[in-house]
């Protein structure tokens, strides 16, 4: 069970305490042993509000309305799309993305984003090909995916697979 100070993440030995989300609530902590409570995240001044959310096994992607996006989580295999395999606590925008962004997904180690020009990018885990690339290569960067002759609208990614839906 779940006891002691949970801002903490420790567990410690006091009667009455179950380790219930309720008496996490009533400490008003931020984290039940290693899985954090919601809060809202900061993003630069200059973005209004989310538009989209997309989130895999460990990370997550937002697209803003100023069509700017940003990734966190577990930066394993490039799936955060930074150029490097760090870790990252907070959104971070995602520089290699300069066009406007319109849609995004998140599958198992790997990210995807749909463009206002109709482009599809992807980046992170390759190994079963889900990128698109053609190769099982991971993708630090988000790179095009070169493959597609139409405009893409929308993205779908699974655990170990992707769609992009074209235009009709």
């Amino acid at each position: 069970p779940f006891d002691g100070d949970a801002r903490r993440g420790e567990r410690a030995s006091r009667p009455g305490h179950s380790g219930s989300v309720r008496d996490v609530q009533e400490t008003q902590a931020l984290t039940f042993g290693r899985v954090a409570l919601p809060r809202r995240a900061a993003l630069d001044h200059a973005e209004l509000r989310c538009l989209s959310v997309a989130c895999g096994a460990a990370h997550t992607a937002a697209v803003t309305s100023g069509g700017r996006l940003y990734t966190w989580g577990l930066g394993a295999n490039g799936r955060l799309g930074h150029g490097d395999e760090d870790d990252q606590l907070l959104p971070k925008r995602v520089e290699g993305l300069q066009e406007r962004v319109c849609s995004v997904a998140a599958g198992f180690a790997h990210s995807l984003a749909v463009t206002s020009s109709g482009t599809l990018y992807s980046w992170g885990w390759g190994e079963r090909g889900q990128l698109g690339h053609g190769d099982e290569e991971n993708r630090l960067l988000p790179t095009r995916v070169e493959g597609l002759q139409e405009r893409v609208q929308s993205v779908a990614a699974g655990a170990l697979s992707s769609l992009g839906l074209g235009e009709l």
